[in-house]
């Protein structure tokens, strides 16, 4: 396969929370290198600002017959490059006809099972990991001291990009060589694709690059802020989380001697649960050598004072007494004094004859009480009992985390205040998240922050944050908007097209899909097939009752009366929210939890738990006897590490952290971590354990994931091969089991048609790439609206006959005719 190295040196230039960022016009490119598989030994050249398009001309050359452009974090260059408009025409026109990237980071992460340790290596880490050379340090440390790229010496930047022969200095000889950026990413690329050979991870990672493709066009072309909207929104929701914090605050005592903070866990905790808060409050002094909170009255004399020179008169009874109190006595003998006024010693000669002798005495001074600040504590009764697996290793003080907080809202004696705490939680990051906000500084921060002149906000779309191989996002995060009412963030994000629309197609339950193919589960693939309501087939066997009475009652039904009438029955209260219960525990049930935590975390009573993962087991025998044998293999594959940890329960136990892989039949490889066992198991003499969430979790996470990677892969050809519909048309970002598009409405229903043809094809893209033959696609629905929120379906047959038609264009394009084999509907 042919394929070319590419790196760029940029200015470094920071904005809108990037550094050198590839957005800002005010940084460029001033040094670009590259190596070919037919010219191996790094090449460069040096720029200006004046001459940038010469890497636009050197992109071109580059990718005339190559199969893959290879790079370390390849997105930052590519976007760097992409600014000219003939170099992104020539990248479209490439990746159409099937070119591809290969970029070591996230080749790495993927070789390596996507553990942690494998997250954003930089080239370094990898270099070290295959015993290349490491960067030239000068390079660095001119950064890290604030040097601009292009005031770097051209030479010693040339050697840091492009390595350097290392020669004799007597004879000129070359003995050696030290290579730089350029020849580390060649050989780094070039052992990983022998790595990935040998370990049947070829396909996995180049499905994974393709989707890449797409998240550098998503972030290229960002999404359109209606930032004014944005404003008048965060000033409502500003105004609303001021309400519900004087609402809170309401829940406290009102002669509480310092400032509660509720997002405080060792504040939030004594409240909630009982216990006492330190603070910190003014002791003072008193003259017997004890202490007191309370502070002094006026002269009061039991209190200790710093002490100053006071002047007084001398008198001839040989005391003393201050000017001050000398002279208000005299002023009040008119008033009836009933005491006599002391005589005063006066000089009898000298100079001063005739003047009155003072002299100075020490005395307290009344302003300037003995006092520093001092711990004082409050104490809380508390609203609830806590249980005792929420104990921190803090006596006395419990977790405060978001589920502990869902469990005690949804418990009958809720306490009063957590649905008020939980929006204002939810209030505070939404505004600081998504809209802006403001510290007593006067600095910003929220996505409003980030948003450009030209109203784009481009995110970031990360692919190697995560062990499941899904993607997260930063700067702004746009992978975690929340849904529905939710918030109002998505009412912001708009078309940049006038009249244009959003376009977001969004698999359906991508999850249990997923599972019913990984498990093969026999009745859960004719279920989806049959497109059987998971949730009211659930509730039916758990109720012992008919599956078509439940829906009837679940969703509300027609029936026609004698005279022909229609008469239309809407759902049962008490059945719709059975369903949600359902719904909830599907959920939670997916991602491997226990009926203890589902029971927590639905509301529902245990026993009510258990008789639904009873009715599951018997509906779904298959699931549970697959991640069964998937945890016996997980356990065969264990191989211990280095790294040692105290068991919680026990600290005296030291806990050999294990480590295992597994590889599914995608390529794709899963990293487990082991963790001190359960307290259960620890009497049992088992000191380390792998999680069961994860051993479910990671690989129905993982594979959703993949298949998604495979929709974005076709988007990204589509959309080029159509060139954006003449810019007409832009990806614009995906969101877990979601991708998005923006569209002009001269071409908005075609592009949705398009958008829906490319998920609808991703498992059969899928089972074609991977030749791996699954049992039941994933379906997926499209809509349109004037902004990110809004949802209007797209069902009309004329759509769905077009979609049709474009998925077996998108067979024979990308697939070569292939004709999945999915299971049928049997009685």
């Amino acid at each position: 396969m042919t394929w070319a190295v590419l790196d760029l040196e940029t200015t470094i230039r920071s904005s809108f929370k990037r550094k050198a960022n590839p957005f800002d016009p005010l940084n460029w490119i001033v040094m670009m290198g590259w190596a070919t598989k037919a010219s191996p030994k790094p090449e460069g050249m040096r720029l200006t600002q004046q001459n940038q398009g010469k890497v636009t001309e050197q992109f071109i050359e580059l990718l005339k017959g190559t199969k893959l452009l290879v790079g370390v974090n390849i997105k930052f260059d590519l976007l760097y490059i992409l600014r000219d408009p003939a170099a992104y025409n020539a990248w479209m026109d490439y990746v159409a006809a099937g070119g591809n990237v290969w970029d070591c980071q996230l080749a790495e992460y993927l070789l390596q099972g996507q553990i942690k340790s494998s997250h954003m290596l930089s080239m370094d880490d990898m270099a070290v990991y295959y015993d290349l050379d490491t960067k030239v340090d000068e390079v660095k440390m001119l950064w890290e001291a604030g040097v601009a790229t292009e005031d770097i010496d051209p030479d010693l930047l040339a050697r840091y990009l492009l390595g350097e022969d290392l020669k004799n200095p007597a004879t000129g000889e070359v003995t050696g060589r030290r290579e730089g950026d350029i020849g580390n990413t060649r050989d780094i690329f070039l052992r990983q694709v022998e790595r990935a050979k040998a370990a049947g991870q070829s396909r996995s990672i180049l499905l994974n690059m393709g989707s890449l493709l797409a998240s550098i066009e998503m972030e290229r072309n960002g999404m359109y802020v209606d930032k004014e909207l944005g404003l008048q929104l965060a000033g409502e929701l500003a105004a609303e989380l001021a309400e519900a914090r004087k609402e809170l605050d309401s829940y406290l005592p009102k002669d509480l001697p310092f400032d509660f903070n509720w997002s405080n866990r060792y504040h939030l905790s004594p409240l909630l649960f009982g216990g006492r808060i330190k603070y910190e409050r003014r002791e003072y002094d008193l003259k017997d050598g004890t202490k007191t909170f309370d502070p002094p009255g006026e002269k009061d004399a039991r209190y200790a004072y710093s002490q100053q020179d006071v002047l007084h008169y001398v008198l001839v009874d040989d005391s003393t007494m201050s000017i001050g109190e000398y002279e208000s006595r005299l002023l009040r003998i008119p008033d009836g004094l009933s005491d006599p006024v002391p005589e005063r010693v006066q000089y009898k000669s000298g100079k001063n004859a005739g003047e009155f002798k003072t002299k100075k005495v020490k005395a307290d001074d009344y302003s300037k009480p003995k006092t520093r600040m001092a711990a004082d504590y409050w104490e809380f009764p508390g609203y609830a009992v806590p249980d005792d697996e929420w104990a921190s290793s803090t006596e006395g003080l419990y977790s405060v985390a978001g589920e502990i907080i869902e469990e005690l809202t949804s418990r009958p004696d809720a306490v009063p205040f957590l649905k008020t705490l939980g929006r204002v939680a939810a209030l505070s990051k939404d505004l600081g998240t998504y809209f802006i906000t403001e510290d007593g500084d006067g600095n910003q921060k929220g996505m409003l922050t980030l948003v450009g002149e030209d109203g784009i906000v481009h995110h970031s779309i990360n692919h190697t944050s995560t062990v499941t191989g899904r993607f997260s996002g930063s700067n702004p995060n746009l992978q975690n908007i929340p849904k529905g009412n939710k918030s109002k963030a998505k009412q912001m994000f708009v078309s940049r097209f006038e009249g244009g629309s959003i376009l977001q197609s969004d698999f359906s339950a991508l999850e249990v899909y997923v599972q019913a193919n990984l498990t093969k589960c026999a009745a859960l693939i004719q279920a989806l097939l049959k497109g059987t309501d998971m949730h009211c087939l659930r509730l039916s066997k758990k109720e012992h009752m008919d599956y078509d009475e439940v829906f009837k009652l679940c969703k509300g039904w027609r029936e026609t009366a004698a005279d022909g009438t229609v008469i239309e029955h809407a759902a049962v209260d008490e059945w719709d929210y059975k369903r949600t219960g359902v719904k909830v525990f599907s959920f939670q049930l997916a991602y491997g939890a226990g009926a203890a935590t589902i029971a927590k975390a639905t509301g529902m009573a245990l026993d009510e738990v258990e008789a639904l993962m009873q009715a599951e087991n018997e509906l779904f025998p298959e699931i549970a006897e697959h991640f069964e044998k998937r945890g016996e293999e997980i356990q065969k594959n264990a191989r211990a590490t280095s790294s040692f940890v105290m068991h919680p329960a026990n600290p005296a136990v030291k806990v050999q952290i294990m480590l295992s892989r597994i590889q599914l039949p995608s390529g794709k490889k899963y990293s487990y971590m082991s963790a001190p066992a359960p307290a259960f198991l620890l009497k049992r003499g088992v000191t380390s354990a792998f999680s069961p969430t994860e051993r479910k979790n990671y690989e129905v996470q993982g594979e959703g994931a993949e298949v998604m990677k495979a929709a974005m892969w076709l988007a990204v050809r589509e959309f080029y091969r159509h060139r954006n519909w003449g810019g007409k048309a832009l990806l614009v970002n995906t969101v877990h089991d979601a991708q998005y598009a923006d569209a002009d409405p001269s071409v908005c229903d075609e592009v949705a048609a398009v958008l829906h043809s490319c998920m609808e094809s991703a498992t059969d893209f899928f089972c074609y790439w991977f030749k791996w033959q699954l049992s039941v696609p994933v379906p997926s629905d499209t809509v349109r609206g004037d902004n990110m929120g809004e949802e209007i379906p797209y069902k009309s047959d004329a759509f769905k006959a077009q979609a049709k038609q474009l998925r077996s264009e998108l067979a024979t394009r990308y697939m070569e005719n292939f004709n999945p084999a999915y299971a049928t509907i049997t009685e």
